[in-house]
C-alpha cells in the first residue's frame, strides 16, 4: 500500500510525502519513543474499536487521541484514516464470508420417531384435500371452468357435495381467472349455481405503482406475484378454496420445469395456510408434480356427458369419479358414479380395452389385405370408413409386421401387404405383376424385370 501525504509550506507551496508501508511512514514522520511499530499498534486499537461497532469518524477521533497520548505528530491522521478503512473492510469481508458459510446447503435428516402422524384433511372427502394442490386438466370445451365454479358456489354457501357427502360449511373462495370476463361468465355461472357472492372474490389484474402518477395495471403472473397472492391468502381462514383458472393463463411463457417450480410453491402456500388450491390446466395429459390430479373428458357413448375421473391420488386407491352435463348457466351432476379407470371416457381407455381394440384393428387389416397388397392411402381411407383412425391403422400395421413397399416410378406410392406374401423372389413379383393395374403401378413394360418396379422398405 502506498501512502501520499501532502503538507503546506510557506508561500502557499505544498510538498508530497510518498511511503511504501506504515513502518516507513512512521519513520519519515520522525515518530520516536518506545513504540517502534505505530502501524501495528494503531491497527490493534482499530480492531478493538470496530468490534464495538463505532462509526468511521468516531474510530478516527479515538485513534487520534491515542496518537496524541503517545506523543506522535498530528500528521499521522492520514495513516489513521487508512488503518480505519482497512480494518472496516476486513470486518465486512469476514461478515460476508460468515454469511456465506451460514447459507451453505446442509442435509436435513429427520428421525421418523419424532414425526407426529396426522390424517389428511379434506375439503371434499375423498376428492379434494386441504393443504395441497389439486390439478384438473382436460381439452378445451370440456366444462372445466363450469366444474370449478360449481365447487366455488358450494363452498360459498356451505352446500353438500354432488355425491351426497356433507359440505365443509360456509367458507370463502378466491378466484384467479385469466380467460373469462367476470360479468359475462364468472358471475352468471356462480349465480346460476346459487353461490353466495359475498364470500367470493376474484383477482384479475395486478396494480403497479398504486397511488403514483406512473400507476398502471398488468396481468397477474404466478411467477412474479406469488408474494402478493400470499398476502391475499392471509385473510382466508383454514378450510377455504383458491381456484386458479388456468395455469397457462397466468404463466403461459414458462417452460415445463418452471411450471413445476411454480406448482411446488403453490403447494407450499396450501400447506402453510391449510387451504385447498385447485389449478385448472389445459391439455390432454398432465405431468405436473401434483399429489391429486383429475381429468375432465367426453363420454365416448354420449357426446353431451362429461366424465370427471381421478388420475392420481397419493393417499390411497383412486376414488370414484362423477359425471355431469353442462347447461346454459350451471352444471347438472349425474347420480351414477364413474369408475376410477373411466373406461367410458375418451382419453382414459384401460390397458385391456386398448389391447382389445388393437386386436380388432389387426384382424380388420389382415382381412382387408387377404387378397393381396394395396396402396397405403387406400387402406387408410377404407379404415376411416370402418371407424378406425390413421394412427390406429399404423399401430395395427406394426403389430402385424406388414411389408411396406414403395414404387420406383416418378409418382410412386407406398403399398402394404401381409408378411406371408412378402417373398421378394422374381417368381413372387411376377405373380404380383398381374395386379399392377389395381395397385396403381404405371409405366411397367411387359417382360421387364419386376424387381426394378418395387423397392422394399424394411
Amino acid at each position: 500500500m502506498v501512502f501520499r501525504l501532502r503538507s503546506r509550506m510557506g508561500c502557499g507551496m505544498e510538498r508530497e510525502l510518498v511511503c511504501e508501508n506504515g513502518a516507513d511512514l512512521a519513520k519519515r514522520l520522525e515518530v520516536t519513543g518506545a513504540r517502534r511499530d505505530p502501524w501495528g499498534e494503531l491497527t490493534l486499537q482499530a480492531e478493538r474499536l470496530v468490534a464495538r461497532g463505532l462509526s468511521r469518524l468516531d474510530m478516527e477521533e479515538a485513534l487520534m487521541q491515542f496518537v496524541r497520548q503517545q506523543g506522535w505528530p498530528e500528521k499521522m491522521r492520514a495513516m489513521v484514516s487508512q488503518i480505519v478503512q482497512q480494518v472496516q473492510q476486513q470486518k465486512s469481508t469476514a461478515e460476508a464470508e460468515a454469511s456465506r458459510l451460514a447459507t451453505v446447503e446442509q442435509l436435513e435428516v429427520v428421525p421418523l420417531a419424532e414425526v407426529e402422524p396426522r390424517a389428511v384433511r379434506w375439503l371434499w372427502p375423498g376428492k379434494i384435500p386441504l393443504g395441497t394442490v389439486t390439478v384438473i386438466y382436460g381439452e378445451a370445451a370440456m366444462g372445466k371452468t363450469s366444474l370449478v365454479l360449481d365447487l366455488a358456489a358450494r363452498v360459498s354457501r356451505g352446500a353438500a357435495w354432488p355425491d351426497g357427502t356433507r359440505g365443509p360449511g360456509m367458507g370463502e373462495v378466491l378466484i384467479l381467472n385469466g380467460e373469462d370476463h367476470l360479468d359475462e361468465m364468472i358471475v352468471p355461472r356462480l349465480t346460476g349455481s346459487d353461490a353466495d357472492l359475498t364470500n367470493v372474490a376474484a383477482i384479475t389484474r395486478f396494480q403497479v405503482g398504486a397511488g403514483t402518477r406512473s400507476s398502471h395495471q398488468r396481468r397477474f403472473s404466478l411467477e412474479r406475484d406469488l408474494p402478493a397472492l400470499r398476502e391475499q391468502m392471509e385473510s382466508l381462514s383454514e378450510g377455504q378454496l383458491v381456484i386458479i383458472d388456468s395455469l397457462e393463463a397466468f404463466c403461459g411463457t414458462l417452460g415445463r420445469a418452471q411450471l413445476r417450480a411454480v406448482l411446488a410453491e403453490l403447494d407450499d402456500l396450501a400447506v402453510e395456510y391449510g387451504v385447498a388450491i385447485v389449478v385448472v390446466s389445459a391439455g390432454t395429459k398432465c405431468d405436473l408434480p401434483a399429489k391429486n390430479v383429475w381429468r375432465v373428458d367426453c363420454d365416448v357413448l354420449d357426446a353431451g356427458l362429461r366424465c370427471w375421473v381421478p388420475v392420481r391420488c397419493n393417499w390411497g386407491p383412486l376414488p370414484a369419479g362423477l359425471a355431469f352435463r353442462v347447461t346454459s348457466d350451471k352444471i347438472m351432476w349425474e347420480t351414477r358414479a364413474e369408475s376410477p379407470t373411466a373406461d367410458r371416457s375418451r382419453g382414459a381407455t384401460s390397458k385391456q380395452e386398448k389391447s382389445r381394440q388393437l386386436k380388432d384393428q389387426a384382424e380388420w387389416l389382415k382381412t382387408h389385405l387377404a387378397d393381396g397388397p394395396l396402396p397405403a392411402k387406400q387402406v387408410v381411407a377404407a379404415a376411416g370408413t370402418a371407424g378406425w383412425s390413421a394412427g390406429q391403422v399404423r399401430r395395427a400395421r406394426e403389430a402385424l409386421r406388414l411389408v411396406c413397399s414403395k414404387e420406383t416410378t416418378a409418382n410412386g406410392q407406398w403399398v402394404w401387404e401381409l408378411p406371408n406374401r412378402s417373398e421378394r423372389s422374381v417368381a413372387g413379383l411376377v405373380k404380383l405383376h398381374g395386379e399392377r393395374s389395381r395397385m396403381g403401378v404405371e409405366g411397367v413394360e411387359d417382360g421387364k424385370d419386376v424387381e426394378d418396379v418395387v423397392r422394399v422398405s424394411a
